[in-house]
């Protein structure tokens, strides 16, 4: 099944932020179909595999994955003339403003963009319904035609706010250390929409919605998706990460 159509807009609703923000209030999500011209999705396609088969360097870093492939591109420190498509797409005014509407003028936008090839018998945390510990906002993309046989994203409509009172009902207790705080949840598989959709559609989500990224039974998934945080929220979770990679590191240092 394709999205339903009243989350579905085109390049002629861009420029109507209010159309989307409805939509953002309402479901959660909203689906720009094929938002990329196919010009620039080929060009988008071929930086894809280049970042994919590099290695580190100061805008990348490739990250272990079970299988199928996975690197996260830090956006404003890429410079020069690399990746310059991944940069354009990814740096739009479009994505900015609704951003800086939809979260708050204080946004961390498109910081990082995490690149992921999908393949039968990929499996990641993603896979399971959640909504994100850390409260995000996301742009996701589709490189390549994407059903629910190639893993398309999955979501529940509109439960971002039962999000919210899982949130008040533990207390703010909604941590890494147990995801199942994040994951035990009120519904029921036949509620999991596959959002499908064409090369160059782009799903704009509140990760407070419940979703999942599509398991692979046949063929492959090619993605990117850009997260953006409020200020709080992100030096929140970078503190987090620096603390347990010097939690880390301190172990070994002692072993």
């Amino acid at each position: 099944m394709r999205y339903p159509f009243s989350y579905i807009l085109t390049q002629d609703n861009l420029k109507d932020q209010d159309a989307i923000l409805s939509l953002l209030e309402t479901h959660g999500l909203v689906v720009i179909d094929t938002y990329l011209d196919t010009e620039t999705n080929t060009q988008l396609l071929s930086e894809f595999e280049e970042i994919l088969s590099g290695g580190d360097n100061e805008h990348q870093f490739q990250k272990p994955y079970s299988q199928g492939r996975c690197s996260v591109v830090a956006r404003e420190k890429i410079s020069g003339t690399a990746i310059p498509t991944t940069k354009e797409v990814f740096s739009r005014p479009f994505m900015e403003n609704l951003a800086k509407t939809y979260v708050g003028e204080d946004v961390k936008f498109n910081y990082e963009i995490y690149v992921v090839n999908d393949v039968v018998g990929s499996k990641h945390v993603a896979n399971d319904l959640h909504f994100d510990v850390t409260k995000s906002f996301k742009f996701f993309m589709y490189l390549t035609d994407t059903t629910a046989e190639n893993g398309a994203f999955g979501c529940v409509p509109g439960s971002h706010s039962k999000s919210t009172e899982i949130r008040k009902e533990l207390g703010g207790n909604v941590n890494y250390e147990d995801l199942s705080s994040s994951r035990t949840l009120p519904c029921e598989e036949e509620d999991v929409i596959p959002i499908e959709g064409p090369a160059g559609s782009l799903i704009i989500f509140n990760t407070e919605v419940f979703h999942r990224a599509g398991h692979v039974s046949q063929g492959e998934r090619k993605v990117m998706r850009a997260h953006c945080n409020s200020a709080e929220q992100y030096n929140a979770s970078h503190n987090r990460s620096f603390m347990k990679k010097l939690s880390s590191r301190l172990k070994r240092m002692l072993s």
